[in-house]
């Protein structure tokens, strides 16, 4: 069934009264995140096949996150206890991480607070439930064995196994969690993730390296893609003269990698094309940057954290680095600056995911050698910056454009559901 991406088309594979829940953690509800970017593309593609009731969960939910959901059929908040406290409450996260450690399947079982709820939603009429990552729907206690519920699709989004062992390497270090993480805890994770993934319609992946292998459920590729992408060509990469990096202050990777660049590889970009600046832009204080590097490394560093609009940043921007070595999925900001037709230097952890005609564009750089060239590569040579910025846009253009997505994602939720009506 072709799906349009104009307009809102009801599927007939609907049953009469059925819409979709989308169930959403509170990390994955902010708009100035990648998380919240991608969330955001699984709801206006909902939103074009019928009705869409948010579900959002949280341990609290910060107030204000419902309007990042226009449209919606309803709006729920749902505690849990199962979910992080929000902001940078250390202590709050060690002990939370602790708690899920100690015992994955309990971390993995319906959380019997949500039953009435659950059961709520599901008396109400035939329901399609689309969970932005595994957590949300283990604690949701939805079943596909239950009448009521038409399909059950899950955006895998990163895998719990890899954040689980990034997240213990964090705790115990790398000696620690090699001996003691990969025959006992990420072993006990995969097996939760094939049991809850059992008999669902449909598993959503950013890129192929995130592809769970024990998974029997159907998958497809939902590469992250940019919130907001210029309808029209931005001005040319030479007409400007910053490094730019984009992203979250609180998201730990891009801490790291922008600490490492502006204290051992800024300075040298610096004193190869003197008068240049870097920007680091995005959700939260990167301002404390300043504390935490040589006071030396910051000339010519604007730590500018939060800003209403990104367009006038990559605007200004002649380069956009990614710096960042950890994490799961593709790296958002990538292709957010192909959209913009800025040439990226990136680390190879933050080109996987991406095809071959994008990756190759892309100058990849893990020694600061590598970055420090690569930079100077586009900061000399106006002219090889407009030609890979303008490639890269084409790029994304025709690959990593929102209504392309929208679109695989309409195809796929009806295509799970045929399937699933043809099986009963």
């Amino acid at each position: 069934m072709a799906i349009s991406t104009e307009g809102r088309t009801e599927p007939p594979l609907l049953a009469e009264g059925a819409r979709f829940v989308l169930l959403v953690p509170h990390g994955a509800g902010n708009p100035k995140t990648g998380g919240g970017q991608r969330t955001r593309l699984f709801f206006d593609a909902l939103k074009r096949l019928g009705p869409v009731e948010v579900i959002l969960f949280g341990n609290p939910v910060p107030e204000g996150q419902g309007s990042f959901f226009p449209g919606a059929a309803a709006f729920h908040v749902w505690n849990s206890s199962r979910f992080a406290p929000p902001g940078g409450h250390a202590a709050k996260k060690l002990r939370y991480n602790i708690a899920r450690f100690s015992s994955v399947e309990r971390a993995y079982r319906a959380d019997p607070d949500l039953a009435g709820r659950v059961r709520a939603v599901l008396d109400a009429g035939p329901v399609v439930v689309v969970s932005r990552y595994l957590m949300p729907f283990a604690a949701s206690g939805f079943s596909p064995d239950d009448a009521a519920c038409e399909g059950l699709l899950i955006d895998i989004d990163d895998r719990d196994d890899k954040k689980f062992a990034v997240a213990f390497e964090r705790l115990l270090g790398s000696r620690l969690t090699e001996a003691l993480i990969v025959p006992m805890i990420l072993r006990r994770v995969e097996a939760v993730m094939r049991k809850r993934t059992a008999g669902v319609s449909r598993l959503w992946y950013v890129s192929e390296e995130d592809l769970f292998p024990g998974a029997d459920a159907p998958a497809s590729l939902i590469p992250n893609v940019p919130f907001e992408a210029p309808a029209c060509a931005p001005p040319p990469a030479s007409a400007a003269s910053d490094v730019l990096f984009v992203g979250s202050q609180g998201h730990r990777p891009n801490w790291e990698g922008v600490r490492h660049f502006v204290a051992t590889v800024w300075p040298r970009i610096r004193a190869a094309v003197p008068g240049v600046r870097l920007r680091v832009v995005g959700l939260g204080p990167w301002q404390d940057m300043a504390s935490a590097v040589p006071a030396a490394a910051l000339d010519g560093v604007d730590l500018v954290g939060t800003v209403e609009d990104l367009a006038p940043e990559y605007h200004r921007a002649r380069v956009v680095v990614s710096p960042v070595h950890e994490g799961g999925g593709s790296k958002i900001k990538v292709v957010e600056a192909a959209a913009f037709a800025r040439p990226v230097v990136a680390s190879r952890h933050s080109v996987l995911g991406f095809s071959p005609a994008l990756t190759k564009l892309i100058v990849a750089a893990d020694a600061d050698t590598e970055m420090v060239e690569g930079c100077c590569r586009f900061l000399e040579n106006p002219a090889e910056a407009d030609r890979v910025g303008a490639l890269m846009r084409a790029e994304q253009q025709a690959h990593y454009a929102r209504n392309v997505a929208i679109q695989r994602i309409c195809d796929d939720v009806t295509s799970a559901i045929g399937q699933a009506i043809t099986s009963d």
